[in-house]
């Protein structure tokens, strides 16, 4: 224990302050409502995005529902832990006329294997590989997750930086 004194001690003692106050800053960091390039009531734009099997899919697919479109990686944290909300919001408000979508700006294979093991509740498409395609929609600072509601039409409606949870997804699906 005598590496416990001294200088040691001092370092050891302000790395676990610094990993504390980075842990309590990063959970009450406030969540970010952006709109960057796409204002309220453009359309969205066409994305090039593909199916869990690699054929074309289409946001349009979906026109006609009120649509929440989440840009997500399986590397993201935050991410994960927003699906369970995004599950649920999809079952609850389905029958409201809304489609939840997960677009996954992430490398197929990983995407692929975390949908076998989730078995996700809502439709997950793959972004192309050379595009920043949550910057195309919107997403300025290209972070993750980031989630873009749209109207019935395809107009975006709202969009939002961070982790969504159960109160801002009821605030958008009621509306």
């Amino acid at each position: 224990m005598n590496f416990l004194r001294g200088p040691t001690a001092a370092i050891l003692l302000l790395a676990l302050i610094a990993a504390g106050v980075g842990l309590y800053v990063d959970r009450r960091a406030p969540q970010v409502d952006v709109s960057g390039d796409l204002a309220v009531g453009a359309p969205f734009p066409a994305l090039k995005l593909t199916d869990l099997d690699g054929r074309p899919a289409s946001l349009d697919h979906w026109k006609g529902k009120k649509r929440l479109v989440n840009f997500w990686a399986t590397w993201c944290g935050p991410c994960r832990e927003e699906m369970p909300a995004l599950a649920a919001a999809q079952a609850k408000y389905a029958a409201h006329g809304v489609q939840v979508i997960g677009v996954a700006q992430d490398d197929p294979d990983s995407v692929r294997k975390q949908a076998r093991e989730a078995a996700p509740a809502y439709p997950w498409l793959l972004a192309s590989a050379d595009q920043a395609t949550s910057a195309q929609a919107g997403n300025a600072r290209n972070l993750l997750p980031y989630s873009v509601l749209l109207d019935d039409q395809g107009r975006v409606l709202a969009s939002h930086l961070g982790k969504l949870d159960d109160a801002r997804l009821a605030q958008w699906l009621q509306r």
